[in-house]
């Protein structure tokens, strides 16, 4: 079997890859700019007419980087990673991955103000 032989660019778009897989965020990736390569990998993919998908390897990478977390904070949950810390495990979901507490629909019924007339000027004793 043949080796094949890959550019520098797509070096460049593995070693993002795996940076992510481990975790990583986009922008800690010191090969180049997250958006720099994201474009690459969809000029590539245009150049290459469908015999690359550099693109689904990027959002596969980055789901595998969020596994990473997810496993870590179950593991932590479940009491099978010793000094695991709680708070710090959700401070990083909620600002790597957008996380939040509330979604912005369910405080909707919140919004609504009711108006309530009470008195008693029609009770004579």
């Amino acid at each position: 079997m043949e080796k094949q032989i890959l550019s520098a660019e797509e070096k460049l778009i593995n070693a993002y890859c795996r940076h992510l897989e481990r975790g990583f965020s986009e922008n800690s990736f010191p090969g180049a700019e997250a958006k720099d390569v994201e474009n690459l990998a969809k000029k590539l993919d245009e150049e290459n007419q469908g015999k690359t998908n550099y693109v689904k390897l990027i959002s596969v990478s980055k789901r595998k980087g969020m596994l990473f977390w997810e496993k870590i904070g179950l593991q932590g949950i479940l009491g099978k990673k010793s000094k695991f810390n709680g708070s710090a495990w959700m401070f990083i979901m909620k600002n790597r991955f957008n996380r939040k507490d509330k979604h912005p629909d369910e405080n909707k019924a919140e919004d609504n103000v009711v108006n309530v007339k009470l008195g008693f000027e029609d009770v004579q004793g």
